[in-house]
């Protein structure tokens, strides 16, 4: 699981890209992400869920951020 620490955020902003795909397994640590994201000027464009791996109760969350 990807999880946004102090550096990784950083360096995410600064990349100052104008997309972004964020793929998580995890909802509670994509919205806690996406908070983060929100005052730096992504905005939550698209969101998905995907089941990749049928077999498990695991569902993929897949969304695109724009400047």
């Amino acid at each position: 699981m990807f999880i946004f620490n102090n550096l990784t955020r950083i360096k995410i902003i600064d990349l100052n890209a104008d997309r972004m795909v964020y793929v998580s397994c995890n909802p509670a640590t994509q919205a806690r992400d996406t908070e983060i994201l929100n005052p730096e000027g992504y905005q939550l464009k698209k969101i998905s869920l995907v089941d990749q791996f049928q077999h498990t109760s695991h569902i993929e969350i897949v969304v695109l951020f724009e400047k």
